[in-house]
């Protein structure tokens, strides 16, 4: 199928956030959160700048993820230890941002 510049079929994801927290960071904030931190605070203890919600449906959207997460991968893995819930972020984040959405999210 031949496209003209600028109409080739594109992904409604995107490829990269040029304000998106490192890895490491977000791993962080992930093991935060399992622990029942306030999320007011995690930004404190991190030492990364706070970002508040200007539109209610824009947390919606992270619980939702966090909702996903759970969902479709720890709960189908059960990881035992930290060592393999990092493995299993990494491979499911990897998934999550790379891969059409499939009944086998997150496979270990």
């Amino acid at each position: 199928m031949v496209h003209r510049a600028g109409l080739e079929p594109r992904s409604p994801r995107p490829w990269r956030s040029p304000g998106r927290l490192e890895l490491s960071i977000e791993r962080q904030i992930l093991q935060l959160r399992k622990r029942g931190w306030d999320p007011m605070q995690i930004p404190l203890a991190l030492g990364i700048g706070h970002s508040s919600v200007h539109q209610p449906e824009s947390n919606g959207k992270v619980e939702r993820f966090f909702r996903t997460l759970d969902e479709e991968c720890f709960a189908v893995h059960q990881p035992r230890s930290s060592k393999c819930r990092m493995r299993l972020l990494d491979e499911f984040f990897w998934y999550y941002n790379h891969q059409q959405a499939s009944s086998e999210a997150c496979r270990a």
